[in-house]
């Protein structure tokens, strides 16, 4: 599942404007999936933004964290994701 979240208000300090919806973000499919023993992950950003990026298991439990508000332009990016170090190999 991805979520994604703007925490630019309406100009009030306190609550979020909810009627003011950020611009798509566009998550593709990993490839190749599945995979072994990495996969890389491509998002595009229709504005500059800060990233975040985690994987989750089935579980909903976080197995990795990728990017922590990481700045990227506008453009489609990729992330390369080595699952060998789930295993305890680097």
């Amino acid at each position: 599942m991805v979520k994604m979240l703007n925490s630019r208000n309406s100009g009030s300090d306190e609550t979020p404007n909810v009627a003011e919806r950020p611009e798509p973000l566009l998550l593709l499919r990993n490839f190749p999936n599945p995979f072994n023993p990495a996969t890389t992950i491509v998002f595009e950003l229709p504005t500059s933004e800060s990233v975040t990026l985690r994987v989750f298991n089935i579980l909903g439990q976080q197995v990795a964290g990728l990017l922590s508000n990481a700045s990227f332009e506008s453009d489609k990016h990729s992330v390369v994701w080595m699952a060998l170090t789930l295993l305890g190999n680097a």
